[in-house]
């Protein structure tokens, strides 16, 4: 997937970014806050639409069951071995708390912002899979609500252990507890990782885009927010996504070459 992201986004590495200069000198602010009202409005609209598509307790918990199951007919059930390996060592349950509250949402708002402003090509990318991959997880969690891990005998609510409630926050109105499948906590962090190893010029900033994917995944199965198989349907929606993001890029790219044929045979004329 990293492959075909960097032929896409061959403008956008070291040496060449995009037309030559940051979005700003291009552009100007006034795209720069059209671009962040937009992105904002999208975000918020995703997170109010899923705290209003919370699914029942019966069908959410009936699903989970039956995503168990099928992880242990095929002898796929790490999340329970890794949640204990995590409640066994302090530091860990710290680390993967901070990691999964920290490493999302303001991960995701720090690459976009640096793909804005240095990698745009990148960027209109990446925007544009995030919106697809918002649609689809929605429209998952509306036909197929399931409880996380934490919700069921044996897993243990590890931010409730820190005192993190998210049904009794501020949050609460943009918080669908039955929002497991996919994981877009995994999606999202593998569109930030994959346009890290495309556009980073370092081996390490390399590095970091691929441990990120890695670490989310980890993560939301420790705490007991995500099965195996969420994890694999959040990379599954983010590789329709960026396919599709890359596919209407094609579309709109192609529209302007024949604009701009006919208005060269125009001035021709």
């Amino acid at each position: 997937m990293a492959d075909v992201a960097q032929r896409q986004w061959a403008g956008t590495q070291p040496g060449g970014r995009g037309n030559g200069a940051p979005a700003s000198t291009r552009t100007g602010v006034g795209r720069g806050l059209r671009e962040l009202a937009t992105v904002l409005g999208v975000t918020l609209a995703y997170f109010f639409s899923r705290g209003l598509a919370r699914g029942g307790v019966a069908d959410a918990t009936a699903h989970a069951h039956s995503i168990l199951n099928l992880e242990t007919a095929l002898h796929l059930a790490p999340e329970h071995a890794l949640q204990v390996l995590a409640l066994q060592h302090g530091w860990l349950l710290t680390l993967v708390n901070n990691f999964y509250l920290y490493a999302h949402l303001p991960v995701l708002i720090g690459v976009a912002l640096w793909l804005y402003w240095l990698h745009p090509q990148a960027y209109t990318w990446l925007r544009n899979a995030f919106v697809v991959s918002a649609l689809l997880g929605l429209a998952i969690y509306i036909w197929l609500p399931v409880a996380p891990p934490r919700f069921m005998p044996g897993f243990t609510d590890t931010m409730a252990l820190y005192g993190f409630n998210v049904d009794g926050s501020a949050a609460g109105a943009f918080y669908n507890p039955y929002a497991a499948m996919p994981s877009l906590h995994v999606g999202w962090s593998l569109l930030a990782g994959i346009a890290i190893i495309v556009c980073a010029r370092s081996w390490w900033g390399k590095a970091l885009g691929l441990a990120l994917p890695v670490l989310m995944m980890l993560t939301v199965m420790m705490t007991g927010n995500h099965y195996l198989l969420d994890v694999v349907a959040g990379v599954a929606v983010a590789t329709i996504s960026l396919a599709g993001a890359g596919l209407w890029r094609e579309k709109v790219e192609s529209r302007e070459g024949v604009s701009r044929e006919i208005a060269g045979m125009t001035l021709r004329q």
